[in-house]
């Protein structure tokens, strides 16, 4: 959020009452503290008045046009707003209101935007009052905010500091050293919640099972909007055709794109995945009876529904297959839902010397006493900008109600995730409520969840924080069930499958149940947080996949059925004598002896004929 801060350095900024030190001297302390911890988190300018005329009538006119634009709201340049804050020599006048339009002027326009006025008394250039020119500025941009903090005022000065907040749509506060003062600059500095960031195709899907629109075979992710309903009680739906090759498995996520939203929904939000192929009906190829749903009124975090399809070509013989994508239920039911749709494919794997699904294994917390160094960062507001994570650092950033922060760390068979996360300090004027909640997610990199079974809470105060891990090491085989059916014993656990980026979800928001509000729209106080995580153990070697097109020929079947069917033999030979258990006689091994049989007879009838010509 671009903030504009307006700092006093008129003639009574020299008062001695500031905690051992002038007010000026302690202004310039807090100050210099506040730029120190926000750099490189905000976008952030400087608006200095006074310093420069004395207060005689004669010096009136001047004094009250002595206003120092001494940067818009730039990010990464503190040494320049420090290196001004130094050389003030406070004197003068207190030019608040043509402070106010410079300041509002640095803004860009069309963007929400803060600005933080800092004073130790009224205005003393008038007309106009100061109330009015705020009013008059936040007419003019609906998202503009003026915060005030009021530096040791007496009452006249302090109801006017007051009345420009509330005319700025605002918020106004006492500070009486540099410590106090500090502590007010940064609850002063509010934003709106930052969403969605993502510039992937649309590709909306056909309305009928048998015109659905095709994607081809390189696209791995698209976005597309899901139509709205006729009514609260009605359904839409979209189709796709995927093409696929033999002895594939499709893995297909969507995930609801959220407009950044607070609070727990009264409304539903119903989506449900499926994958099929038409012969003359259609006939269901997933896993499970109905595929996946997204089904949930807590609509603020990441919510992902994820289906798998059977084995092409032993369980669904085709060269594609359907995705069904159904939208139900009352939310937000007469507009289109944004979604974005991940497609990994997942040929025939060799998987021998993996390491066993569903292992429990002890894994020690995450201390963080011992994290080398907390780096401030703006943490990515969608999959595509994730913050990636460098194992033994923490980062620190601030998040505001409705967002959520993406973070990844890449992640090998054979490790486990594990994590930290606490919130160190709350810059809101009110204490955390009781249904405030600040958590911490786990997907996949195909985006899978299992938000009940991953979803860590953090605690809401400060220091203290929660430790999290990953239920089982990451191996290939979670995805199977030991007997060799599909899935693991934990929904949880089956998340663990696939090496790659590993995403963690911060977020916050109030879960009162009392409605979502669309916090793109509202200025709020952040909080700040502490997040570290890292990969435990020893990465091992993972699956060798295939390379199968969609021309693959039958030459495949007995090596590529047998992974498929039972993938938690670890040894290739057992493997496919898996597979013939519950596949029956592979082809390759029939044909083998069917050319014994034909053998045989030919020796047969040779040695019969023989026989005859010896008669």
């Amino acid at each position: 959020m671009p903030t504009m801060v307006v700092l006093d350095s008129s003639g009574s900024m020299t008062t001695e009452d500031a905690g051992g030190q002038s007010r000026s001297d302690a202004a310039k302390e807090a100050a210099n503290q506040f730029i120190d911890e926000l750099s490189g988190t905000l976008d952030l300018g400087l608006v200095t008045y006074g310093g420069n005329t004395g207060e005689t009538p004669e010096e009136y006119e001047a004094g009250c046009q002595e206003v120092t634009v001494v940067q818009g709201p730039t990010n990464g340049q503190a040494a320049q707003l420090k290196d001004h804050i130094e050389g003030l020599e406070p004197r003068g006048y207190t030019p608040i209101g043509e402070s106010l339009r410079q300041a509002a002027a640095e803004l860009p326009d069309g963007e929400a935007g803060t600005i933080v006025l800092v004073s130790d008394g009224i205005a003393t250039c008038t007309p106009p009052p100061v109330c009015e020119v705020a009013e008059e500025l936040a007419d003019q941009g609906a998202d503009l905010v003026i915060n005030t903090v009021g530096f040791n005022v007496d009452e006249a000065a302090r109801e006017e500091l007051e009345c420009i907040a509330n005319a700025g749509n605002g918020t106004y506060a006492d500070a009486r050293d540099a410590d106090t003062l500090v502590e007010e600059l940064k609850r002063a500095v509010t934003r709106q919640a930052v969403g969605y960031d993502s510039e992937v195709e649309l590709l909306n899907g056909g309305d009928t099972e048998e015109t659905p629109v095709a994607i081809p075979e390189d696209v791995e992710l698209f976005r597309a909007e899901l139509p709205a309903l006729d009514g609260p009680d009605a359904q839409s739906t979209m189709y796709w055709s995927i093409p696929v090759a033999n002895y594939e498995r499709l893995q297909v996520t969507t995930t609801y794109i959220d407009p950044v939203t607070i609070g727990f929904g009264k409304e539903y939000l119903a989506v449900n995945n499926k994958l099929g192929y038409i012969d003359g009906n259609m006939h269901n190829c997933h896993r499970g009876l109905t595929g996946d749903y997204i089904m949930d009124t807590n609509l603020a975090r990441p919510l992902v529904a994820s289906v798998e399809s059977g084995v092409v070509g032993t369980e669904c013989d085709v060269d594609e297959l359907i995705l069904t994508v159904e939208r139900g239920e009352e939310y937000r039911w007469d507009e289109e839902l944004p979604v974005e749709i991940v497609i990994k494919r997942l040929p025939h794997a060799d998987v021998s010397g993996l390491p066993e699904g569903d292992q429990e294994r002890e894994v020690p917390s995450l201390d963080p006493a011992v994290v080398d160094m907390w780096e401030q960062v703006n943490g990515g507001s969608w999959f595509s900008n994730a913050v990636e994570l460098t194992p033994g650092e923490g980062v620190e950033a601030e998040i505001v109600q409705g967002e959520n922060h993406y973070y990844k760390i890449p992640m090998a068979t054979g490790q486990q995730m594990r994590g930290y996360a606490e919130m160190i300090e709350n810059t809101s004027t009110e204490d955390a409520g009781v249904t405030d909640s600040l958590g911490v997610a786990v997907y996949s990199p195909t985006r899978q969840s299992a938000s009940v079974d991953l979803w860590t809470d953090v605690p809401l105060r400060e220091d203290e924080g929660q430790n999290f891990e990953a239920p089982v090491p990451l191996t290939y085989l979670n995805m199977f069930q030991p007997e060799g059916g599909f899935g693991s014993t934990s929904r949880a656990n089956s998340v663990f499958t696939l090496e790659g980026d590993y995403y963690l979800v911060v977020h916050y928001s109030d879960a009162s149940g009392s409605g979502t509000v669309d916090a793109s729209q509202m200025q709020s106080a952040p909080v700040r947080y502490r997040l570290v995580a890292d990969a435990y153990g020893d990465a091992q070697s993972g699956p060798v996949f295939d390379e199968i097109s969609s021309e693959s020929s039958a030459e495949n079947t007995s090596e590529s059925s047998s992974a498929a069917a039972s993938p938690t033999d670890t040894d290739t030979e057992q493997t496919a004598a898996s597979s013939e258990e519950n596949s029956g006689i592979s082809p390759m091994i029939m044909g083998t002896i069917v050319a014994l049989i034909i053998a045989f007879a030919i020796f047969v009838a040779w040695m019969v004929l023989k026989g005859r010509k010896k008669q």
